[in-house]
């Protein structure tokens, strides 16, 4: 089974559509909730599989630093906004292509409005509204990076054309 870290399919910039960064999101708090984390683990300790499935590469203690982070729901967020590339300079056309309720749930939760955060449950429903943590489309988010990152290969022409070696003459 392939495996990809989160860390790698951010940063190969493979365009995640606003339901598979959600799904993602999704999986991740699925994932911290089933080992009882208090922090969300780094980006490169996330881990998405061939077969669609999210786990975590390892689970260390919390340090100070992990606590300064603020809430799960703040880094869950956060790594929504990362997985859309949100906050690159180049992603203007991106942040068009994002639902306006999406970014306003973002953006309540990282406690950049006047409005209160959402508890956990009003930001896991407010989440589900716009994707659903599906192995098969998780699956599809694994491949299309998988293709991003495989290096291209060269095409070769002898392999293409007739041999002339092969070539009989009657």
């Amino acid at each position: 089974m392939s495996q990809l870290k989160f860390s790698d399919l951010i940063e190969t910039a493979v365009t995640v559509s606003p339901a598979e960064a959600v799904a993602l999101t999704l999986s991740v708090a699925d994932a911290i909730a089933e080992r009882s984390l208090t922090d969300l683990p780094k980006d490169d300790e996330l881990i998405l599989s061939s077969t669609g499935r999210v786990s975590l590469e390892s689970v260390s203690k919390s340090d100070e630093a992990d606590t300064q982070r603020g809430s799960v729901m703040a880094q869950l967020a956060a790594l929504t906004r990362r997985l859309l590339q949100l906050d690159k300079a180049e992603s203007g056309d991106r942040r068009k292509r994002v639902p306006a309720p999406l970014l306003g749930t973002l953006a309540r939760a990282l406690t950049q409005t006047v409005s209160p955060a959402p508890s956990p449950e009003e930001f896991r429903q407010a989440l589900e509204r716009f994707g659903i943590p599906d192995p098969t489309t998780l699956a599809a988010v694994f491949w299309r990076a998988a293709r991003l990152r495989a290096p291209h290969r060269r095409l070769r022409h002898d392999l293409l054309l007739p041999h002339r070696a092969s070539r009989r003459t009657r």
